[in-house]
């Protein structure tokens, strides 16, 4: 997954991600907003079309921006695999 970095600071990241729609975004933002460390995360997409998702995210201080999304991304990988886990029991 392409990854563009449009600003960075200590406590704040702004990117986007090409080729990504709401889908992706949403559970990516809910990760985050789950997560102790972060004071707020949201995305934007400006023209569906031509557009792609942009991020911002800040972390309360103290807290390491890179970490905190390397986290949600585990969260959301760990989500993913309970998931497949529970509809395996199904079929």
């Amino acid at each position: 997954m392409e990854i563009n970095v449009i600003s960075e600071s200590k406590n704040q990241i702004r990117f986007s991600l090409p080729g990504q729609e709401h889908t992706f975004s949403n559970l990516l933002v809910d990760a985050l907003n789950s997560l102790p460390e972060v004071e707020a995360a949201t995305y934007s997409i400006f023209h569906p079309l031509i557009e792609n998702p942009e991020f911002i995210v800040k972390v309360k201080q103290g807290n390491s921006v890179r970490d905190v999304l390397t986290e949600a991304c585990n969260k959301l990988e760990k989500d993913i695999e309970n998931a497949k886990k529970g509809f395996s029991k199904l079929f």
